[in-house]
């Protein structure tokens, strides 16, 4: 069967784009070209695609808070004494990052929502099955949905 498919250009000209990404001509380029130095900036110090490999959700998102807080206490354009870069920068980064893994389904990175829904008498009942089994208390709580 085939479909209909809509012309979606408004100018004159013939664009069949109905459902793709749209946006992109109005994202805030400027900032991120802040994100971009520190980009940079971790190439330099560790590797360019070395991030790719993987980082946990939990470095992540403490990496994040930690930049916000900084921005939070000295303002907006607080600079982070070890880069150069605006600790703004650095959080938006640790988000982009975050969403890279998520998006690209890295269930092997997210060691912090395995944990949701877990309480007290459900951890250490994981600790006592990964002690009997060998096995990792993080991976056991994956497996098992986590607490929920």
């Amino acid at each position: 069967m085939i479909h209909a498919i809509a012309n979606t250009e408004r100018a004159g000209g013939t664009r069949y784009s109905e459902g793709k990404p749209r946006g992109a001509w109005f994202l805030p380029v400027l900032g991120l070209r802040l994100v971009q130095r520190v980009a940079m900036n971790g190439a330099e110090k560790y590797a360019p695609r070395d991030w790719f490999e993987g980082q946990s959700y939990s470095t992540l998102l403490d990496c994040a808070w930690s930049h916000t807080l900084k921005v939070m206490t000295y303002g907006p354009k607080a600079i982070d004494e070890e880069s150069g870069c605006y600790h703004a920068a650095h959080a938006a980064w640790n988000w982009l990052a975050l969403l890279a893994f998520i998006e690209m389904g890295r269930a092997d990175v997210d060691d912090v929502t395995p944990w949701f829904g877990v309480n007290a008498e459900r951890k250490r009942e994981a600790l006592r099955e990964a002690a009997a089994g060998d096995v990792e208390v993080l991976e056991l709580l994956r497996t098992a949905g986590g607490g929920a």
